[in-house]
Formats: C-alpha cells, structure tokens, sequence
C-alpha cells in the first residue's frame, strides 16, 4: 500500500526545513578587488543582479573488465565557472573596476603577470529572510577571464546596463549554515 501525502505533510515538511530559499536573497563578496576600496567593494556588491552557485561534475572514465558491459569509475571533479551579472552605473565604476583587475593579470603590453597578484577569494551567500546566510560557497584563488560585451540599442529606452563577469577558480568551499 503506497504511502498518501496530504498538503498538510507537505507544509509540515516546508517549516521543518525553515521554508523556502528565495532565489533574490543573496551576497557576493570579492576580497581585494585590485583597484577598488573598500567603500567600491560594498558598492559592487550592491550593483549584483544575478550569480549562479555553481555546480559541482564528478569526471569518470568507462572501464571495461572484460564483461561486454563498461562502467563509470570516478577519476576527478570539475566545478562549474561563475557567470556574475551586475549593473551599470553612470560612471561604468564596476566595468572600470573589472577591466582594472583583467589588466592587472595581462597587461597592456601582454605581459601575464603572477597568479599570486590577480587571484582573490569571492564569496557567494544564500540569505534568509532576515539576511542570515544560510549557505554560502567560496572560490578559491579565482580571478576573472572574460567580461562581456555591452549591449547598446535604440529601443533599450527603459533598461539598465548590464555587464557579466566570468570567473575561474582553483576550488570550491562549501560552507553549510544554520542547519
């Protein structure tokens, strides 16, 4: 006999877990941004309009024992790059602040500098309700490797600028919160 689920169960199973995830309650914090004070730092926070937690792959290779039948067997984990949109202001600070941080990489006579000089630590939070976060990952040693183009247009009257960072990174930390 099949077990029955009421809407009751389900709202029960909602507040014992702290209810839902609101997907725009959310933080990112870029440590040291070159070029940028502290002051530019919490204003870049503020001008994020979206970001991706990023996924996480486990990397397999077929093995075949000889049974005509090959399985996966894990060799490694890939994590996904992290695509950060923010808005533009009028002085463009944000593109000015990331085109700063993809100079100070490669400059402009193509010279690549250290990694210990371009990589930084960003921080991304899922919030709660009352700005509590609830789950957050870090990227380790990432840096950004592409900033998109701009879209102008004539019939953008009404819309706010938008540029899309995207970032590399040597590993991702999972930080649990308030479980």
């Amino acid at each position: 006999m099949a077990n029955k689920s009421t809407i009751s169960d389900f709202k029960l199973a909602v507040q014992r877990n702290r209810g839902f995830a609101k997907a725009n309650r959310f933080a990112v914090e870029i440590t040291n941004m070159p070029g940028l004070s502290t002051e530019g730092a919490r204003d870049l926070s503020f001008m994020c309009e979206s970001v991706s937690i990023p996924g996480k792959q486990i990397t397999t290779l077929d093995y075949d024992n000889g049974t005509r039948r090959p399985f996966k067997i894990p060799t490694g984990v890939l994590d996904d790059d992290v695509a950060i949109t923010f808005n533009l202001t009028n002085n463009y600070f944000v593109k000015q602040a990331f085109d700063t941080w993809l100079n100070t990489i490669i400059d402009q006579q193509y010279l690549l500098n250290y990694i210990d000089k371009y990589v930084r630590e960003v921080i991304i939070s899922q919030l709660d309700e009352d700005d509590n976060e609830i789950y957050s990952v870090k990227l380790e040693n990432a840096y950004p490797f592409q900033v998109a183009a701009i879209e102008l247009a004539n019939a953008s009257t009404d819309t706010i600028s938008t540029v899309t960072v995207t970032f590399a990174c040597d590993r991702v930390v999972t930080n649990f919160l308030n479980k």
